[in-house]
């Protein structure tokens, strides 16, 4: 519960609030996404409708009342074909009237009640876990989206030391040439190559105001470009253990089809009811009399359906094949995600691959660049070969730190695609 709060805190704490927070997550963005997403709200929705469900069901236990009244005309009565001396025999009427009261008490059902309680607990926690499956979508957006605004500060920040170092550079061109030491092209060609970096920096910007759009629409926050974006750490070791929640979701299919085929039973299973009636009326149960009178009326109901046409048995064989069919469903969802997890097994030992032998380039073109840089101020080499050198140093840095990320991403991405994105 504190831990709740402490979600819907730091999700919904305000503007004021989101300036505060200095980090944002990954965890947190999942967390504050799962509170926001409006399909999130239908779970106590699914939870409160159970609720009265069940309810609803219990009421078949207690007694029922059901308050009748009948007047008719009929054309022929009953009446005594004899006559006897001296005796009277009454006449009914053939105008009826009645008002009674029905009760029925459910004495024994077989538990069918009882298993219909478990059915609508059943089918709850399929929907459940239907949302849930919906909501991992939504992680999945979220994680994507996160990581896309790592990978473009990255891009961004490489690209700011490039600029700044080019200025720097750029100062001391001008200077040579004021003096007349080098020629005007070279510190053209560096000016050219910074409002190409300004570009480039431009779009940056857009991508990653775009991103964190996207990231407050799907958590509901009130992130900012000021906010730190921490990588989130990861481990070498990859989980192996299936957590998906489709997995659940198939089992809770499969567990409703062995309700329904108990269920199946309990409905041929004999039920017995204890009823009453109580009413007045004329006539009352003397059919002779044509007198209003009181009357009453008890007694106990059996209900057993002995003999279906072996419709039980054809139902509980098509749930039979329906369970099969989910299980069919399950195997083929575990193949699909065999195949995708050993891609992305791969895709990690590749990225690990690439870090290494980034790590050496990185050495290998910052030698490069510092010996071009040196031929560059003392005229050896024009500035466009100074800036292909340069170039080639930043992009070399540039690969080894997204490449660092991406590593991280794809590691993530392989604990969600196992079910362990939490």
């Amino acid at each position: 519960m504190k831990k709740l709060l402490v979600v819907l805190m730091l999700c919904y704490g305000g503007f004021v609030f989101g300036q505060m927070q200095s980090e944002i997550s990954l965890k947190l963005c999942l967390d504050c996404s799962e509170q926001n997403y409006p399909l999130a709200k239908q779970t106590k929705l699914l939870q409160a409708v159970n609720e009265l469900k069940q309810e609803i069901i219990e009421t078949a236990f207690l007694p029922q009342f059901m308050l009748n009244a009948q007047v008719s005309y009929q054309s022929e009565v009953t009446n005594l074909p004899i006559q006897l001396p001296n005796i009277n025999i009454p006449q009914t009427s053939k105008d009826w009237y009645k008002l009674n009261v029905d009760i029925s008490q459910l004495i024994y059902d077989g538990g069918a009640l009882k298993q219909q309680q478990k059915l609508e607990k059943s089918q709850m926690d399929i929907e459940v876990k239907s949302i849930e499956i919906e909501l991992y979508k939504v992680k999945e957006m979220v994680q994507s989206a996160y990581f896309n605004y790592l990978l473009l500060q990255e891009n961004k920040q490489s690209i700011l030391l490039l600029q700044n170092e080019l200025n720097e550079k750029l100062k001391s061109i001008e200077s040579a040439v004021k003096n007349g030491v080098m020629q005007s092209s070279s510190r053209d060609n560096l000016k050219a190559e910074l409002i190409k970096i300004k570009q480039h920096i431009y779009e940056l910007d857009l991508g990653l105001e775009s991103t964190i759009k996207s990231l407050n629409v799907l958590t509901g926050m009130q992130i900012t470009r000021d906010q730190n974006f921490i990588l989130p750490q990861t481990q070498d070791e990859l989980t192996i253990k299936n957590n998906r929640p489709e997995m659940k979701y198939f089992d809770l299919q499969k567990s409703k089809i062995e309700l329904m085929k108990e269920m199946t039973d309990l409905r041929r299973k004999p039920k017995i009811m204890g009823f009453g009636q109580a009413g007045y009326g004329r006539p009352g149960l003397n059919m002779l009399s044509n007198d209003f009178e009181p009357y009453f009326m008890i007694g106990a109901r059996l209900n057993w359906n002995i003999f279906d046409w072996k419709k039980t048995k054809k139902e509980i064989r098509s749930f039979e094949i329906q369970s099969q069919i989910i299980e069919n469903n399950k195997k083929s969802f575990n193949t699909n995600l065999e195949v995708l997890l050993n891609k992305k097994q791969t895709e990690i030992q590749r990225l690990k691959n690439l870090i290494k032998s980034d790590k050496e380039i990185v050495d290998l073109k910052k030698n490069v660049a510092k010996a071009a840089s040196s031929q560059f101020e003392n005229g050896i080499i024009t500035a466009t070969e100074y800036l292909l050198e340069k170039n080639a140093e930043t992009k070399a840095v540039l690969n080894l730190h997204l490449h660092k990320v991406q590593l991280r991403y794809a590691q993530i991405n392989y604990e969600y695609t196992i079910g362990n994105l939490n």
